[in-house]
């Protein structure tokens, strides 16, 4: 959905050669240590070594923040996700498979219901018979309903927000069926989160707390202009409630002079091609600021009803650019919850690799992987952790860990270390197969290529950039923590 910012940035970042942690230099400023430290990463395997470097960066820069931004929980909230950038962006070139950083994008389940019952998704009215050979070789989504309640949605704030950078609160759910939707919202701004959801529009919802929320970014998946299109594809929509409900968000956005990027998404299908330029129009009349065109993944193994149709017109159209990721001003205001990050910045990286028993590995830097495992973690309302955006089922084991019942990092617990182990080592994953004889990760032999949500590069880049509001991480030292040089301001 981000991917037109790519445009915005400029060339990669080359890391130079360093020989060693020892005598490291006085530097200057913030931005000329993460500009040493960066290029280190891949001649340093050592989790130890480099963690002590990061723990003297963030002790050591508290006040240089704090004056340029005239905000010390600012300070210590970038400082926090800037040292876990580094020490993530480590763990993920050596491929290790106990992780010291933590993931740079969450992605939650407000609510695990959904008043639809779209084709191949784990709400299709198919779902409940299952799909497959009948009797026991019959697969079936494993998607309790729910909505999140306050204690998991606290935590997964308190443990995994202050590291991150984006919040993608949408999965399977519907997440307006949540009525605490606009505070999770606002706590997770409170962290310096970008927040972007998904919503069907098909439901009555607070349209004033959504836009006022400080929500970044609302994809409203509408597939017609019409209900007997709608309902083709979205069972059980209802097209008008959807069209006054767009409605509705852009004059909230007008009146209180400001609210998330409203992007109209249309699925294209043999049954609603016709209707896309009716759409484009339309778009244009109401006012959202962009409508995506896109051609959906596959979906008649559940429905041969709806095959897909792949058309001349899928692409972006663009009416009102998304400036959340292009200014600092964007940030500006934002209640940092400055407890939150005072306790959190305290624990030095060494003292948490000790603590949580993490190990020290070789090197397996160049070995394919797969994104999600390290820049990822996802939580729906169940306390369920997921290493992604796929649904388990009984034959796909994606439940990597409990939240309520962890104790400890959940990212790196038994099923997330093993999942990491099958891409970057595989012969030694398949010598520790037999003392695990239960449920393999899906991982260990997934070939789907689902795109993060919220990348490295470029766009963790540009929200660095959005919160460092005194400027004082340059291109270059952005440059050399993401490989992306971040557009000027807006």
């Amino acid at each position: 959905m981000l991917s037109h910012l790519r445009s915005q940035l400029g060339s990669k970042f080359s890391l130079s050669s360093q020989s060693s942690l020892t005598g490291s230099p006085v530097h200057a400023s913030a931005a000329a240590e993460v500009a040493w430290l960066a290029p280190l990463i891949p001649v340093t395997p050592g989790k130890r070594d480099f963690l002590r470097q990061v723990d003297a960066f963030q002790q050591g820069r508290i006040d240089e923040l704090a004056a340029a931004y005239d905000n010390r929980a600012l300070a210590r909230l970038v400082l926090l996700k800037v040292g876990n950038l580094l020490v993530s962006q480590h763990g993920f070139h050596h491929r290790h498979t106990q992780l010291a950083g933590r993931p740079t994008q969450i992605m939650l389940d407000p609510s695990n219901t959904c008043q639809l019952q779209c084709p191949g998704c784990v709400h299709s009215s198919n779902a409940t018979a299952g799909y497959g050979p009948p009797g026991d070789g019959r697969i079936f989504f494993e998607w309790p309903k729910g909505v999140m309640p306050p204690g998991t949605f606290d935590r997964i704030m308190s443990d995994y927000a202050p590291f991150a950078f984006a919040a993608v609160m949408y999965n399977y759910g519907e997440p307006l069926i949540n009525k605490q939707f606009p505070d999770m919202v606002r706590r997770a701004k409170a962290l310096g989160l970008y927040t972007w959801t998904s919503s069907n529009l098909s439901l009555s919802f607070d349209v004033d707390g959504v836009v006022g929320s400080d929500l970044d970014l609302l994809t409203m998946s509408i597939d017609g202009t019409s209900q007997e299109t709608l309902q083709h594809y979205r069972r059980r929509g209802k097209y008008d409630l959807c069209l006054a409900n767009m409605r509705a968000l852009v004059a909230a956005k007008r009146r209180l002079g400001g609210g998330p990027h409203l992007v109209w998404q249309f699925l294209t299908f043999a049954h609603n091609s016709h209707e896309i330029e009716t759409a484009l129009a339309l778009a244009q009349e109401i006012g959202v600021d962009e409508l995506n065109v896109v051609t959906p993944l596959d979906m008649t193994w559940d429905d041969p009803t709806v095959p897909i149709h792949k058309s001349e017109r899928a692409g972006r159209y663009v009416f009102n650019e998304d400036r959340h990721l292009t200014s600092p001003a964007a940030a500006a205001g934002l209640a940092i919850d400055e407890a939150v990050c005072d306790g959190l910045l305290s624990e030095r990286w060494v003292d948490r690799m000790d603590r949580l028993g993490i190990q020290e590995e070789p090197s397996r830097a160049g070995r394919a992987t797969c994104d999600w495992l390290y820049q990822n973690v996802t939580f729906d309302s169940a306390d369920r952790v997921m290493p992604c955006c796929m649904a388990p089922t009984t034959t796909q084991h994606l439940h990597f860990a409990t939240l309520g019942a962890a104790d400890g990092d959940v990212t790196n617990s038994d099923e997330f270390r093993r999942a990491r182990l099958a891409f970057v080592d595989r012969a030694a994953y398949d010598a520790d197969a037999p003392s695990h004889p239960g449920r393999e990760p899906h991982c260990a032999n997934c070939k789907a290529t689902p795109t993060l949500n919220f990348p490295v590069n470029p766009h963790v880049a540009m929200q660095l950039q959005c919160l460092d509001q005194g400027r004082v991480f340059d291109a270059a030292a952005i440059n050399s923590l993401t490989g992306s040089t971040p557009a000027g301001p807006a």
